[in-house]
């Protein structure tokens, strides 16, 4: 749906509450450690690194150069909405309908930037959208789901990671809830957990902190998941933190999932009688580098 006029409110009491709402769902504020930078700030990226090496007593030192070049993070939006509903609805349902669409419009939020996040399919387009942080990473492929190929699978990603440059003490990992139900309930040879302090709402494997998503589903292949290991110190966010949600009753509206610019079928909310909400949301992200990555995919557990 297309809101081309009329200026939109924001509604302060609400946005608080989605606040709320949205920060325990989604990853980028529930992880400790991710790097963060202004938005629309020039800074430096490093592309070639200083050397370093031995000099011998009265020897010259050799010169070493770095390689820069400039960035600028903007921030980019998603977007959950505009929902459009009467108002005699509102009127009628009273804090009730507030709560439920609050809790859509949250969750919409938060699952779209988890996926964006994460999802190995998800490319950056310039000016509308970043890559997600596993984009162009090569995974390494599931071998099975009984206890030694998931404690082979489990090794082989964290081996992955440290061949990426990624820093063990910082590592965490980001697990579809259903894997990691499976995962808790794996047993050794000795009838023992194989994981204990797996949940399916978190905790850790090997003391790396465990984060659970439904967003950690394969694009394109139904019943495969995927597991992300990365170091959040890799990766660069701007965020201002903020959520906000608007409201109008005086606005023209294409009803359609589609909108297309300059469109003439539009319907006025104020002559119908209804009402329209939408949620924003400012970030962007990127890899610092390559490092500290890894990706273990085509889990079929």
């Amino acid at each position: 749906m297309f809101l081309l006029t009329a200026t939109l409110a924001a509604v302060r009491p609400l946005a608080e509450g989605f606040l709320e709402l949205v920060r325990p769902r989604s990853l980028i504020d529930r992880i400790l450690g991710l790097r963060q930078v202004p938005a629309n700030v020039s800074m430096l990226k490093v592309t070639g690194a200083a050397a370093a090496g031995w000099v011998g007593q009265g020897k010259p030192k050799p010169v070493s150069a770095l390689a820069f070049e400039r960035e600028v993070m903007g921030l980019t939006k998603i977007v959950c909405g505009p929902i459009v509903v009467t108002q005699e609805l509102v009127r009628a349902a009273g804090p009730i309908a507030e709560m439920v669409f609050g809790h859509e419009l949250a969750r919409g939020v938060a699952e779209f930037g988890n996926k964006a996040f994460l999802d190995p399919s998800y490319g950056p387009v310039a000016g509308v959208s970043p890559g997600s942080i596993t984009h162009g990473i090569t995974p390494i492929s599931s071998t099975g789901s009984d206890s030694a190929a998931v404690r082979a699978d489990i090794k082989r990603l964290f081996a992955t990671f440290e061949d990426a440059d990624g820093a063990l003490d910082r590592a965490v990992i980001v697990l579809h809830p259903h894997d990691a139900l499976h995962l808790s309930l794996l047993t050794d040879a000795n009838g023992g957990l194989l994981f204990p302090r797996v949940t399916v709402r978190g905790g850790d494997i090997a003391g790396a902190p465990v984060f659970v998503t439904s967003a950690c589903e394969s694009v394109g292949s139904p019943g495969e998941t995927f597991a992300v290991l990365f170091d959040p110190a890799q990766i660069l966010i701007a965020d201002d933190g903020d959520i906000t949600v608007r409201s109008a009753r005086h606005a023209s509206v294409e009803m359609s999932d589609t909108p297309t610019p300059g469109a003439t079928s539009l319907v006025s909310l104020w002559s119908h009688n209804l009402a329209a909400l939408l949620v924003e949301r400012s970030a962007n992200w990127r890899r610092a580098s390559d490092a500290g990555v890894a990706v273990l995919d085509g889990i079929t557990y």
